[in-house]
């Protein structure tokens, strides 16, 4: 609220602007505030304030559950069962996209995204000076908003969720706009991104703040039809405070069913033991993390072979899905996961693709006795899978 309060707007851009490149009001003029009462927050998305607003699910249902089988102790987050956000895409004209949350303006008018809370505004509304770095212009984009873009976990269960609702709802191949540190895309971004097939990838500058609070606030990209899917509270509905990086039920699926489809086709199985006569242990092991992982990795691997060896039904096979390098290719990722039975991993970003296991995969999420700790939960009530947790002890284990 203070920081829209304190906001007088940025530079204003020449109107038109020819070219491919933005071009400003005479510095001598950008002393001038155009916005005097501050910023306009805009957070009623709907057709009446914006004029291009589909809404593609309303959500309401409610799925999880309240307290999650524990294994080391009772302890829940702040509650696992969830009310189902709605799914929505939006169409702003002539916007501006600035800092490193990719904030989008229009003159004196904020366009707040879902992940409203998460975002430090005082740090990405641009400042009234001429940037230093040109601002390209595009005729129209997809933007996947999206928070950390370094983090494996965010892009692909929160960024290539919104491409593959885009990606069921429009069949359209835009320019997508996904944000990079430094400006550079992680190498994993690509391969995932070839999985969708045809778009061109525009990435959109993170800077450090070293730079200085102008530069890091800087206009990136304004944009004459900017296209992005968002999620929204269903009607009547408080928003929880702990959503963040939850994507609603809907759009999991849309993402599930889309990636398995490109990797498997028609081929797809219902159980690792239909083509197989055996069922599949997964084991996510993090190799070259220093924190939450097995030291004593193959006195585990013997208890859970003795374990399972013993059990009625289908032989198990072990397998398991490293982060050393080299990485598993996406396609050979959703393989593993989706051929899966149980799943066994600590609390990770290798955890993210659990979104490919089939309905009925065991999950078993060694976890932390944190609040933040849920996602994975989260993702097995949304996706049908059977979750089952087991408490690390001790704090700050992250």
């Amino acid at each position: 609220r203070l920081a829209f309060e304190a906001w007088r707007g940025g530079v204003e851009p020449r109107s038109p602007a020819w070219g491919s490149h933005v071009q400003w009001v005479h510095p001598a003029s950008v002393t001038k505030s155009i916005c005097p009462q501050g910023a306009r927050a805009v957070r009623d998305w709907s057709a009446d304030a914006m004029g291009d607003v589909e809404d593609l699910t309303l959500g309401g249902d409610v799925y999880g559950q309240e307290v999650p089988d524990t294994f080391g102790g009772s302890f829940s987050w702040a509650g696992q069962r969830y009310i189902e956000r709605g799914v929505r895409i939006a169409t702003f004209s002539n916007v501006i996209l600035s800092g490193n949350e990719g904030v989008i303006t229009r003159g004196c008018d904020v366009f707040v995204p879902y992940y409203d809370a998460q975002v430090p505004w005082h740090e990405n509304l641009p400042h009234n000076i001429v940037p230093e770095a040109p601002v390209q212009i595009l005729a129209s984009a997809l933007w996947l908003l999206v928070m950390f873009p370094a983090n494996f976990f965010s892009f692909l269960v929160d960024e290539l969720a919104r491409l593959a609702v885009w990606l069921s709802a429009r069949q359209e191949r835009l320019p997508l706009l996904v944000p990079a540190d430094r400006g550079k895309l992680k190498g994993f971004m690509y391969d995932w991104f070839a999985l969708f097939g045809g778009f061109q990838v525009i990435p959109y500058d993170v800077r450090p703040h070293f730079v200085g609070a102008a530069r890091v606030a800087e206009p990136r990209f304004a944009v004459r039809k900017l296209h992005v899917v968002d999620w929204r509270d269903p009607p009547g509905v408080a928003r929880r405070g702990d959503v963040f990086l939850l994507p609603p039920r809907w759009a999991l699926e849309k993402l599930r069913g889309l990636v398995v489809d490109r990797v498997y086709g028609r081929d797809r199985r219902t159980s690792s033991a239909e083509l197989t006569s055996t069922r599949t242990l997964l084991w996510i092991r993090r190799a070259i993390a220093t924190t939450r992982r097995a030291v004593n990795e193959d006195e585990v691997f013997d208890a859970l072979k003795k374990l399972l060896h013993g059990l009625p039904g289908p032989a198990w096979r072990f397998t398991v899905f490293s982060d050393e390098p080299p990485a598993p290719t996406a396609k050979d990722t959703v393989r593993m996961f989706h051929d899966a039975d149980l799943v066994i991993g600590f609390h990770g970003s290798g955890q993210a693709n659990q979104v490919f296991c089939r309905s009925g995969t065991g999950i078993i999420d060694v976890n932390l006795p944190e609040p933040h700790s849920q996602y994975t939960a989260h993702n097995s009530y949304a996706l049908g899978l059977r979750y089952r947790l087991p408490l690390m002890q001790g704090g700050a284990l992250h």
